[in-house]
């Protein structure tokens, strides 16, 4: 009986445009500059949240949202012996943060491209399609000229495919070891009020441009998985404000705010 109710929840709680219950979507990222995609699945309950059905499993290049399987990838292949194996900088100066040498927990706070570009040498394209491959992440395509195919390449996800991979990460089911994902786990909490806490990563690509925010919010004993991909709709549009706010915007909108 309570497997029905589960698998009714998840169908129920799928929204689209249009229908005469459901939130305005495009109204809400219109009013942040935007047009996109929001899909979220409550971990507990396994109902999901989506804005449009057929933009949630369109793809797009993850960007820098990558870096959470690159990570766990990087410990895997021994391309660092632990996630504290410092990266020496190369001196190439880049601005900021960037500048200095990183471990992969420091490197993926401030998303410092030259560090996983120095451990996706190390790994080698070949052991990357085999992880692709073991783990279903996204088209698995690592096809491109550059090192960063995650960047610059063909590998390309879907929001959806981006919670599901977030949903497997939760709960420990993917392939890597337990303690790579805890570790990458720790390392994307971008804040934690008692037992609220918000794991997170962001990424940006300019081919086209479009921006990501995925993460896993942790309320309790609830939590759920969520990715916005946001694509600009106005020239002014300021791609580092609007994520976080097209998230919480989107997050109140489902009510996952309310206590």
């Amino acid at each position: 009986m309570r497997a029905w109710v589960l698998l009714c929840l998840a169908l129920v709680g799928c929204r689209s445009i249009g229908s005469t219950d459901a939130l305005d979507w495009e109204e809400l990222f219109e009013a942040h500059g935007a047009t996109g995609a929001f899909s979220a699945v409550e971990l507990d309950t396994g109902a999901w949240h989506r804005s449009d059905r057929g933009r949630c499993t369109e793809r797009a290049l993850p960007a820098s949202t990558f870096k959470v399987f690159h990570f766990m990838a990087a410990l895997e292949t021994g391309a660092v012996a632990s996630s504290e194996e410092v990266v020496p900088w190369d001196r190439v100066l880049r601005g900021g943060a960037w500048d200095q040498a990183h471990d992969l927990r420091s490197a993926l706070a401030v998303s410092a491209v030259w560090v996983y570009e120095e451990t996706a040498r190390r790994i080698g394209r070949g052991r990357f399609e085999e992880l692709l491959q073991r783990e279903r992440y996204g088209n698995r395509q690592t096809g491109g000229e550059r090192v960063t195919f995650w960047l610059h390449g063909d590998l390309a996800i879907s929001p959806d495919e981006q919670v599901q991979f977030l949903r497997r990460l939760w709960k420990r089911e993917l392939g890597f070891a337990r303690e790579a994902q805890d570790e990458v786990l720790a390392a994307m909490i971008t804040r934690s009020v008692g037992s609220n806490v918000r794991h997170e990563k962001t990424g940006w690509s300019l081919r086209p441009e479009h921006g990501w925010l995925i993460g896993i919010d942790v309320r309790g004993e609830r939590a759920l998985a969520f990715a916005l991909l946001a694509r600009p709709a106005v020239e002014d549009f300021d791609m580092r404000a609007a994520r976080p706010a097209l998230v919480e915007a989107a997050l109140a909108a489902i009510g996952w705010d309310e206590e």
